[in-house]
C-alpha cells in the first residue's frame, strides 16, 4: 500500500507556492520597494529558518507574471560561490538564462547584444577589472532594452568572506548608476552594515538598502496557518492549535517540523484510538477526561530528543554575536550589561516579546530549554576566563602607567611595592620558578588571587574606572562578589551556591570579560 504524502514534507526547504503561508506585510513592502517605477535595494534580516529565503523566493515564483512588465527576478545562492569572480559569473549567467527562458520568442532579436556580451564574459578568465566592465555593459544593455533584473542574493552573510571593499563599491555603483540600475534583495542574519568590511564607510553599500526584519508569524499569518492546519488535522480544534502555538511559538520552521511529526504519528489514527493512546502513556481515562488526543500525541513528540536538539541548536545561534548571555539575562535577570540595542536586536529577531513590564521568550519550550542548558560554560571555566582577563588588563596598567610613576627609577621597580601583598606575590613567584623552571611565569601579576585585584586596582582606581566605564563602587562590588563565590566551583562544588548566586556570579564575570576585552581592543 502506498503511504499518503505528508503535507508538511517540505519542512526544512524553501517553501513555495501553495505551501507558503502569510507574510503579507513583508510582501507588500517588497512590492513597493522592488516592483514600482521607483525602486531600490532591500535587505531581509532574520534568524536561520525564519522564512527569509522563502519570502525572497516568492519573487521567483512570480517570475512569469512579472516578466509581462519586463521585470525578471534572478536567484543567486551566495553559499555556492567560492569567490567573488564566481559570484559575478553567476550574476550574469543566471540573469541571462532567466531572461532567455521567460522572454517572448518574438522579441528574441533584442537579446542579440546580450548574447554577445555574455559570451564575451564567459571567455574572459578571472580578470576582475575587465569582467566588471563587461558586467556594466551587460546591465546597460538590459536598461537600454527596458529590461529590469531583480537580483535576489540568498545567504548574503557569506559576502563578508567573499567580497572586499571594491566589490561592495562596484555593487553599489551597479545598482545606483542610472545607466545600469537594478534592485537587489538580500537575505541574511546580520545587517549589510555588519557584513561590509570595516572600511564600509568608503563603499556605503549598506546606505542603499532599506531593512525589513523577518521574525515570527504575526496573528494574521497564524490565522492562515490554522486554516491549512485545520483541514489536515480534522479531529483537532482551535483550542488544540492555540496550545500548540503557545508551546512551540509562532516560528515558521518549528511549527512545520512539529506538524510534520504530528501528521506522521497520527496517520491512520482516529478518535477511536484515543483510549489506547492514554493506556500507552499509563494515563487513567476517568481521571484525565480533559486531556485531548492532540495533547497526548503532542507531548509524545516533544519528548523526542530530536525536537529538544532543535531548541538547543536555536540557542547556539546566538553564541556567534555573544547574544546568548544577554538573552539569558533579559529573560531571567539580573540585567548586568544589557543595553537597548541588545533588546532591540532580539525583538527584531522575534526571539523575545514584551509582556507587561518585562520580556519573555517567544516559546514556552525555548524558555524551558534556556533554563536547562543555562547557555553557558561551567561556572568554573567562566571564572577562569575572568581571572585571565583581569590579569591581562592589570599588566597593561602596570606597563603603561604604574611602572612609570616618579617613585620608580627602573621599569621593574614596581615589583618591590611596599606591603604584604606584593611580598607574598614575590615569594609565590620565587617558589614557582624553582619548582617549574622554564615554565613558571616571570610576571608577578600571574600569581594574584581574585580578592587581591581590588587592593592592586585601588592604587590607581581612576585609571580602571575610566577605561572600563564602571564607577568605583560597581567595580568593588563585582570583584569582591566573584572572589567570595569562587571557591565552590573551583572544587567542583557549584551545588553549594544557589541558582541566584550562580547566575549573578556568571553575569558579573561575563560583564567584566566583555568590558576588559573592549578596553584592550581600543
Amino acid at each position: 500500500m502506498v503511504k499518503k504524502d505528508n503535507p508538511y514534507g517540505y519542512v526544512g526547504k524553501i517553501v513555495t507556492k501553495d505551501n507558503f503561508i502569510g507574510r503579507n506585510d513583508i510582501l507588500s513592502e517588497i512590492e513597493q520597494r522592488l516592483l514600482g517605477n521607483n525602486f531600490g535595494n532591500m535587505a531581509l534580516i532574520g534568524l536561520p529558518r525564519s522564512g527569509k529565503s522563502s519570502i525572497a523566493y516568492s519573487l521567483i515564483d512570480e517570475g512569469k507574471s512579472l516578466h509581462k512588465n519586463n521585470i525578471y527576478p534572478i536567484w543567486i545562492d551566495l553559499s555556492n560561490c567560492i569567490n567573488s569572480t564566481i559570484f559575478y559569473k553567476e550574476l550574469i549567467n543566471n540573469s541571462f538564462n532567466t531572461i532567455k527562458s521567460l522572454i517572448d520568442y518574438k522579441t528574441t532579436n533584442q537579446l542579440e547584444n546580450i548574447y554577445r556580451t555574455i559570451n564575451k564574459i564567459k571567455s574572459i578568465s578571472i580578470s576582475n577589472i575587465e569582467t566588471k566592465e563587461e558586467i556594466k555593459d551587460f546591465f546597460k544593455i538590459l536598461k537600454t532594452n527596458n529590461l529590469r533584473a531583480i537580483v535576489v542574493i540568498d545567504e548574503f552573510d557569506k559576502a563578508q568572506n567573499l567580497f572586499n571593499v571594491d566589490d561592495f563599491i562596484f555593487l553599489r555603483e551597479l545598482t545606483y548608476n542610472p545607466n545600469t540600475t537594478f534592485p537587489i534583495l538580500t537575505t541574511s542574519r546580520r545587517t549589510i552594515r555588519d557584513i561590509e568590511p570595516e572600511q564600509g564607510a568608503i563603499s556605503n553599500f549598506y546606505g542603499t538598502f532599506i531593512v525589513k526584519n523577518v521574525g515570527m508569524y504575526n496573528s494574521e499569518d497564524l490565522n492562515q496557518y490554522y486554516s491549512k492546519w485545520n483541514k489536515i488535522f480534522l479531529n483537532f480544534t482551535k483550542i488544540d492549535f492555540d496550545y500548540f502555538v503557545s508551546e512551540i511559538g509562532p516560528h515558521p520552521y518549528l511549527l512545520d517540523l512539529i506538524s510534520f511529526k504530528l501528521y506522521g504519528s497520527l496517520e491512520g489514527n482516529t478518535l477511536s484510538t484515543y483510549k489506547s493512546l492514554l493506556n500507552k502513556l499509563q494515563i487513567n481515562v476517568s481521571n484525565k477526561r480533559d486531556i485531548s488526543e492532540f495533547t497526548i500525541k503532542f507531548n509524545e513528540i516533544l519528548e523526542n530528543n530530536d525536537i529538544h536538539q532543535q531548541f538547543i541548536s536555536f540557542i547556539k545561534i546566538f553564541k556567534v554575536d555573544d547574544l546568548d548571555q544577554k538573552l539569558y539575562q533579559i529573560v531571567f535577570g539580573p540585567n548586568i550589561n544589557i543595553n537597548k540595542q541588545d533588546i532591540n536586536k532580539l525583538l527584531n529577531y522575534g526571539v523575545i516579546v514584551q509582556h507587561e513590564d518585562h520580556y519573555i521568550c517567544f516559546s514556552k519550550l525555548l524558555h524551558k530549554t534556556l533554563e536547562e542548558v543555562k547557555l553557558n560554560l561551567p561556572l568554573r571555566d567562566v571564572i577562569e576566563e575572568y581571572e585571565l582577563k583581569m590579569r591581562e588588563i592589570t599588566k597593561i596598567w602596570i606597563a603603561t602607567s604604574y611602572s612609570k610613576k616618579s617613585n620608580f627609577k627602573n621599569p621593574t621597580d614596581w615589583e618591590n611595592t611596599v606591603g604584604s601583598l606584593f611580598k607574598n606575590l614575590r615569594a609565590l613567584r620565587s617558589n614557582s620558578l624553582k619548582s617549574y623552571p622554564g615554565r613558571a611565569s616571570e610576571h608577578l601579576i600571574d600569581y594574584t588571587q581574585p580578592r587581591e585585584f581590588w587592593e592592586i586596582w585601588n592604587k590607581d582606581i581612576e585609571w580602571f574606572t575610566k577605561i572600563l566605564n564602571l564607577d568605583k563602587n560597581n567595580l568593588h562590588e563585582r570583584i569582591m562578589y566573584i572572589a567570595k563565590k569562587r571557591n565552590p566551583p573551583y572544587h567542583q562544588n557549584s551545588s553549594f551556591l544557589s541558582k541566584t548566586e550562580v547566575d549573578l556570579t556568571h553575569n558579573y564575570c561575563s560583564e567584566m570579560i566583555e568590558k576588559i576585552s573592549i578596553a584592550i581592543k581600543t
